[in-house]
Formats: structure tokens, sequence, C-alpha cells
């Protein structure tokens, strides 16, 4: 918060400070909602960045070709209108020729081919480049090995973009609407690595443009006056407030300093919280888990454990020997279900099926199976195993998930497992592609679009740099050439089959969020990947 004494127009306004909560309108800032973040985003640059706290900040800020209306339906933002080839290879956007940059730049062709490039540019290391092939030739020009002028992304005028992908892709149009697949303005970005941390050089094309970041306190986005939908947006303001500790998250919505406590509600607090009315839960399509580190530099990293660790069997042993029942009904307390497969449960085929038709273990664990796997793998009842560290973001209950697997592990199978929280950013960076810094570490994945692969391939060879399965690469490789949906579900089932025979990763929960609304919050709606468009939110007294 910038510290800022409001100054309230309304009678009622005095009744509302004696009681504890403070109005989301000013005078002198017009309606201003406050809104809590979870950690500190790594960066808001729609290209390198893979977390969804900076996503709640560029997809407000940005603008993509496609977007979601109110009821979640798929709909031309950016662009005015698409054709599609019979190949279903080329897709034909003209784009709106009301779309204004928050400076005041006209949005051309152009910002698409430049920020859908600089994805898959080498030197900028984007996590999502290997998301990016399935333009035509994206592989290759991240690689290095083609021009400019043979990758499928054109601009055939200011306002037609002709993208050319390598194999018709079911869905590519929801692709086309996420945070990664934003256009970025070439005159601000290149040649400045600092672009993204002023409000003056942040120049989106969306509702909303960021004014302010103050690191590990507080982000502020106002209304943009240059969009053409200005008139229409409600909020003049959103303030996010940087709280990584539960108990402060929900003591300073208490106090009446945020208007909304969305996620990082104390677990504990959560059921009597639902009975009383004053929180909800909402679907999420993400999966929490334990991730390993299985890359060639694990070795380097640490010998010794990696030694341990590098054995599927040993891998497979400590996942059967947590039990996901204990956690959810103990810890998150939010109606999430123990994750047993890594796809979550919820995306449904065009069959009518869930992708997800199998347990790939028992959630509540098979500890007799993890100490007979453990034995076979050179370390009965735990004998001369090392000790493992784990790394996690200090946030939310995975302070406690972490204990409670610390408690598991070594009641177990005598495992003693060593404790590491920091700072989400640091945590990311520290198990990013560059650096590999660890041999266990926590991570999520919440979908970008509803589709199984946008799961799986996250364990691709290109994408992980982390895990390596010839198989795996092979079976994601085929279901991107495969257009009968149901056929292809039946492949990436395969490829999941093979991910957890390896065990690269250990599934722990299927997430939900919590939410705590004021009344006077309208439109406060998110979607099951937790995307929400403030354009669309408004208090009302």
């Amino acid at each position: 918060m910038s510290g800022k004494k409001w100054l309230f127009v309304c009678c009622g306004c005095v009744a509302l400070l004696l009681s504890g909560v403070l109005p989301a309108w000013s005078a002198e800032g017009g309606k201003v909602l406050k809104v809590n973040m979870t950690s500190d985003p790594a960066t808001i640059d729609p290209s390198r960045t893979t977390e969804t706290t900076s996503a709640l900040v560029i997809m407000n800020c940005f603008e993509g070709l496609m977007g979601f209306d109110a009821d979640g339906k798929l709909v031309p933002v950016a662009a005015e209108s698409y054709e599609v080839s019979p190949d279903g290879l080329v897709y034909t956007f003209k784009l709106r020729k009301d779309g204004v940059w928050s400076n005041g730049d006209p949005v051309t062709a152009k910002d698409f081919v430049y920020a859908w490039k600089r994805v898959l540019e080498p030197g900028v290391a984007a996590n999502y480049a290997s998301e990016m092939y399935i333009v035509k030739n994206g592989k290759p020009y991240n690689e290095g090995k083609v021009k400019d002028s043979e990758l499928g992304l054109k601009a055939l005028d200011d306002y037609t973009l002709q993208i050319t992908l390598e194999n018709p892709t079911g869905y590519f149009l929801s692709f086309a609407a996420m945070f990664f697949a934003m256009p970025e303005n070439e005159k601000v970005v290149a040649g400045n690595e600092q672009w993204t941390l002023k409000g003056e050089t942040y120049v989106g094309n969306g509702p909303f443009k960021m004014v302010e970041w103050r690191p590990k306190e507080s982000i502020v986005i106002e209304r943009n006056p240059l969009h053409r939908n200005a008139a229409n947006v409600k909020l003049d303001r959103v303030e996010f407030r940087i709280l990584t500790d539960p108990n402060s998250a929900l003591a300073t919505y208490e106090t009446g300093d945020l208007d909304v406590l969305d996620g990082n509600v104390p677990a504990a607090m959560i059921p009597t919280l639902i009975a009383e009315g004053q929180a909800k839960t909402v679907p999420y399509l993400a999966t929490v888990r334990m991730q390993f580190n299985v890359s060639d530099n694990a070795m380097e990293y640490d010998a010794k454990q990696a030694k341990a660790t590098l054995d599927p069997r040993v891998r497979r042993a400590l996942a059967l020997a947590i039990d996901r029942n204990a956690i959810v009904k103990n810890i998150t307390r939010a109606n999430e279900k123990p994750a047993t497969s890594f796809v979550p449960s919820g995306i449904i085929g065009p069959d009518g099926r869930d992708f997800k038709l199998k347990d790939y273990f028992n959630p509540a664990g098979d500890v007799a199976e993890a100490k007979k796997l453990l034995a076979e793998a050179g370390y009965p009842d735990g004998k001369d195993f090392p000790a493992l560290t784990y790394i996690y973001g200090d946030f939310g209950v995975n302070g406690e998930i972490a204990q409670a697997v610390q408690a598991m592990w070594k009641t177990n199978l005598n495992v003693t497992l060593n404790l590491e929280p920091m700072e989400y950013g640091v945590m990311l960076n520290r198990r990013s592609a560059a650096n590999r810094q660890y041999i266990l570490a926590f991570a999520r994945w919440i979908a970008d679009y509803v589709d199984p692969a946008n799961f799986l391939e996250v364990f691709t060879y290109d994408d992980s740099k982390n895990y390596n399965n010839p198989k795996f690469e092979e079976l994601i490789a085929k279901a991107k050439t495969i257009t009968d949906q149901a056929a292809r579900f039946d492949v990436l089932r395969e490829a999941e089959d093979v991910l957890m025979g390896d065990m690269p990763i250990i599934p722990i929960y299927e997430m939900t969020n919590t939410l705590m609304i004021r009344d006077y919050v309208k439109g406060y709606n998110k979607d099951i990947m937790g995307y929400l468009q403030f354009s669309r939110v408004d208090i009302v007294k």
C-alpha cells in the first residue's frame, strides 16, 4: 500500500470505519479494489513469466489475439476475426484497427510477430519457448538453425497476421489467449531489460496499465484511458498487496485493508469460514507436486543425494510413503482432491470421458510396497539412505505439507528430509533449467488452456531440460500429429503412463482456490485456470 489517507464522501463510510472495514471507493482515487497476492512475481514480462501471480497482472494489462468472454467462451479480442485453412495449419487473423498501446502507439501485426519470436529467441531463455514450437519451424528457430523468414509468423500488412503451425493443433485458439502469447511493443522492449519494472515503461494494450511495483510490497494497476473499452471499465485502480503469510493475509482482510482475499486463506480456518458463508472454494485445474532433479547435473549438484534419487524405485517408494488423504483432510482443507496422477481430473474429452481414467497409486499410499522398493534399491529400512533436502516457496500451506511429508518419510521409511523454505522467486530460480540447484523441489502446474497436453508437455526435454525419456518424447510428438481428438487423448494417456512409471515427480494434491469477497464486490469470477478479468469487476455500494 502507498500509505495514502483516503477521503471518504459518504456518511455510511463513518460506520464502515468504526467497524474496521475500509470502503473501496474514495474521492481521490475513484473505485479502488484491494486484493492480495500470495507472492512477489518473479517477472511480469509476458515472454518470460511462468507463474500465476505475474499472469494476473499480464492478463489485465495486455490483450492477446483471443480471449474469454464472461461465459468462458473463446472470442477474438485484439483480433476482430480469423480464418483457418482447410488443413488446419494456417490461421489468418484480422486485427482490430482501434487497438492502441498504453503509450498511444497502434497495435499492429508486427507486435505479435515480435513478441512470439521473442519467446523463441535463444538469448531470451523463455520458459515457454517449447510451447511456441507449435509454430512452423519454432523449434529449429529456437535452436538457431533457421532464419526469421522460415518461421511461421508473418505480418501480411499492419492489421493482418498469418500464423502457420507445425501440425494441426486443436487447442491453438486457447493458446492464442494465454499470457505468453501477448503482443509486445518492440519500440519499448528492445534493448531495455528493465522495461517491466516501471509504470512508464510497462506498456501494454489491455484495459489496465501497471503504474507501480514495489517489490515484496505491492503492485498497482489503473484503468487504461486509451483502451477502446475504457468507458465500460468500472474500476479505476486495483491494488495488489503482496502477503505471503496466510495469517497476515486474513488479518489484513479482517481489518478492512483488503476487499478480496484470493487464496492464501489459513487452511485451519477454511472449513469454519465456508460454514459461516465468509469464504467459498472454486475449482482450479492444477496439480501440486514435488519434483526431482533427474537432469544430467544432479550428480554434480549433490552426488550423495542424487545417487539415491536417480533410481526410479526410490522415487516411487517416496511417493508411496505419503498419505495424501491425510494432507487434504488435515492441512489444505479446501475441498482439494489427493493427486494420484499428474494430469488432474476435470479435462473432458470429445467422447465425454474425463482424461483421468485411473489412479497410479492409492491416495493413502502403500507403505509395505514403499519399504519393499527401498530395500530393492539397496536401502533396507532406510539404512545408508542420505538425508534429502527439499526446497519450497514459503507461502500458503507449503510449509505444513513439507513438515507432514517429512514426518511420513521418517516414520514409514526412516528417511530424513531437511526443509529449506525460501521466497518463491528464489526457489523458481534455483529450480530453473538454467540453474538446477536442487535435488527435490516444490512445483505446481496450473493449466494455461484446458487440454492434457498442457500438463504433459511440461516434461518434454525441450521444456524441462530435466526429465528425458525417448518413449515419452515419441508419444508426445505422435499426439501432435493426430487430428482425431479422442485418439489424441489416448496417446497422451500412454505418455502419462510412461511419466508416472518413471516418477520424476510426486503428485500431492489437485488444487482448489479459496476466496473471501466483500458483498459490494461484483463480478469477481475466476475461471478454472485462475484467470480473472478486472474489467468485469465492479464495486457497488
